[in-house]
C-alpha cells in the first residue's frame, strides 16, 4: 500500500551518520592524551594523602604544559568538528532535496542552500556554537588540571572526573549535529512547501520508539501549512520530528486517530518454532524467501492463508514465478500503523505493527473496503495479492501505462471521466497518482478484484489483454 516508509528511513538515517562515529573515536585518542599526561604527574610527583605535592614553580610549569596541550587539542577538535559536522549537513541537504525531487520538480539555488546551512539562532552559526563548546569543556579541563596540581583534588578522583568531562564533549557533540540535521530539514522543508504551494501538512513524531509524549500526541494530526497554531519544528532539543504531506486523494489508513471507539493495535502470541519452520519451509517450496517472521505475533492461519494466495499466483503469473533469486516476503516495523504493506523492488513488506494484532488487521481491511477505499468485496488477503501488482509494475514499467490506456478507453465507452470510471468500478485507491500522473495502484487493485473481488470482469479482461498469465 502506499507507505510513507521511505520517508521515514531517510529521515531517521540522517541521525546515525557514520561520520558522527568517526568525531567519537578521535574523543577517545584525546582522553588517553590528557589522561597518559596526568598518569605521568602521578609518577613523577610525590603524593601524600591522595595529593599531589608540588612546589610552586612546579604547579605553573606543569600547568603551563597542560594549558598547551589542552589548548592543541581541543584547537584541532574544533577544526575536525565543524568540518565533519558541515560535511554531514551537506550531505544531508543534497539527499533531502533529491527525495523531495522525486514527487515535485524543485529548483533550489545554491545561495538559499547556503543560507539554510549557515542560519543564525540567537545570532551564532552551528560553527559558533561548536567553538563555544570546546571552549568551555578546555576551559572545565584546565581547571580540573589547575585543581589536581593544587592539591584540591585527589589522584583517586582525577580519573575520573576527566572521564566525565569527555563524555560530556561526547554528549554535546552528538546533541549539536542532531540539533543541526532537525534544523537544516526543516527549514528546507518548510522552503519545499512554500515554493510548491503545498497546503496540508501531517506531523510525523514517530520514527522509532524515542519519542518524548508531547510529540506522540502530536502524531499524525494534520495542519494547514499557514495555520498560526501549527508546532514550528524542532520543538526541542534533538527533535527529530518533521512534516509529510497530506494528500488529499488518498485517504488516511490510521484507524485509531479520529474515533473513540477505534484502539490500537495489540500485539497477539509469538509464533512458536513449530510454525515458523513449518511456514519457512512452505515458502521455501515456492521459492519465496522469508525474513523476520520469526518475531511474527499473530494468527498462524494469516500466515497459511498467505502462502495459499502465493502458490496460486505463481502458478498464474509466469513473470513472478521467474523473478531472479525469486520474490521476498519481510516482516518489519513501518514505524506506523498507517500502512498495511510496501514493496521494494520484488520484496513485499508486511508491517510488523499492524500484522502482529490480527483481528485489528482484519477489521481495519474491511472498514477500508466498507468506505470504498478498496476493491468492493475484498478482504484482508487482497494485501498479497495488490502487493504482486506493484511488484509487476516494477518489472515491466510498461504496465503502467497500458494499463491506464485500456481504462481510459473503457471510461470514454462509457461515456464517463477517468477518474470517476475507475472509483465506481474498481476502487476509489486505484484513482491516486503519484508524481501527478502515475497510476500506479491500478493494476495492484486490478489484481486484488481478480482473484478476491466480487465483479472480476473487468479485470480479468485487462489481465488477459495483457498477456500477464
Amino acid at each position: 500500500m502506499v507507505s510513507n516508509i521511505d520517508e521515514i528511513n531517510l529521515i531517521g538515517g540522517f541521525y546515525s551518520n557514520a561520520a558522527i562515529g568517526e568525531l567519537k573515536k578521535d574523543n577517545n585518542k584525546d582522553y588517553n592524551s590528557i589522561y597518559g599526561f596526568v598518569a605521568a604527574l602521578l609518577l613523577e610527583y610525590t603524593i601524600a594523602e591522595e595529593k599531589l605535592k608540588l612546589t610552586t614553580a612546579q604547579r605553573i610549569l606543569e600547568f603551563k604544559k597542560a594549558s598547551v596541550l589542552i589548548n592543541d587539542i581541543f584547537s584541532n577538535q574544533t577544526k575536525n568538528e565543524i568540518k565533519m559536522v558541515t560535511d554531514i549537513l551537506k550531505d544531508t541537504i543534497n539527499k533531502l532535496i533529491k527525495f523531495r525531487k522525486k514527487t515535485n520538480q524543485w529548483n533550489i539555488s545554491n545561495k538559499d542552500v547556503r543560507n539554510i546551512l549557515n542560519t543564525e539562532i540567537d545570532g551564532k552559526t552551528y560553527s559558533d556554537r561548536i567553538y563555544d563548546n570546546k571552549n568551555a569543556i578546555a576551559k572545565l579541563l584546565k581547571k580540573q588540571t589547575k585543581d589536581l596540581l593544587d592539591g584540591k583534588t585527589s589522584v583517586n578522583e582525577i580519573k575520573d572526573l576527566i572521564k566525565k568531562t569527555f563524555g560530556t564533549n561526547d554528549h554535546v557533540t552528538d546533541r549539536l549535529v542532531e540539533n543541526e540535521i532537525s534544523r537544516v530539514c526543516r527549514e528546507l522543508d518548510e522552503r519545499y512547501f512554500i515554493d510548491n504551494d503545498i497546503i496540508d501538512l501531517v506531523y510525523c513524531g514517530i520514527l522509532d520508539s524515542h519519542i518524548c509524549e508531547k510529540c506522540l500526541d502530536l502524531d499524525g494530526k494534520e495542519f494547514k501549512r499557514d495555520d498560526p497554531n501549527r508546532p514550528k519544528l524542532p520543538k526541542h532539543i534533538r527533535c527529530r520530528c518533521f512534516y509529510s504531506i497530506a494528500d488529499k486523494s488518498k485517504k488516511s489508513l490510521n484507524m485509531s486517530s479520529n474515533k473513540s471507539d477505534d484502539k490500537n493495535p495489540v500485539q497477539g502470541n509469538k509464533i512458536s518454532n513449530e510454525q515458523l519452520n513449518n511456514f519457512i519451509q512452505k515458502l521455501n517450496d515456492l521459492g519465496v524467501n522469508c525474513v523476520g517472521f520469526e518475531e511474527y505475533h499473530g494468527e498462524y492461519d494469516v500466515l497459511n492463508n498467505m502462502v495459499e494466495d502465493l502458490k496460486v499466483i505463481i502458478n498464474d503469473f509466469p513473470m513472478i514465478k521467474n523473478l531472479k533469486n525469486g520474490l521476498t516476503l519481510k516482516y518489519e516495523d513501518a514505524g506506523n500503523v498507517e500502512d498495511l504493506a510496501v514493496t521494494r523492488g520484488k520484496t513485499i513488506i508486511l508491517n510488523k505493527r499492524v500484522f502482529d494484532d490480527s483481528e485489528y488487521m482484519k477489521q481495519m481491511y474491511d472498514k477500508l473496503t466498507n468506505e470504498g477505499w478498496f476493491v468492493k468485496g475484498t478482504d484482508y488477503r487482497s494485501v498479497i495479492y495488490h502487493e504482486i501488482g506493484h511488484i509487476l509494475n516494477n518489472k515491466d514499467k510498461r504496465l503502467l501505462k497500458s494499463v491506464e490506456n485500456d481504462i481510459r478507453k473503457r471510461a470514454l465507452d462509457n461515456n464517463m471521466k477517468f477518474n470517476t470510471y475507475v472509483m465506481e468500478n474498481i476502487s476509489e485507491y486505484a484513482s491516486i497518482t503519484y508524481n501527478g500522473y502515475n497510476y500506479e495502484e491500478l493494476l495492484p487493485e486490478l489484481i486484488s478484484m481478480c482473484y478476491n473481488g466480487n465483479n472480476k470482469k473487468i479485470a480479468e479482461e485487462i489481465i488477459n489483454q495483457l498477456k500477464l498469465r
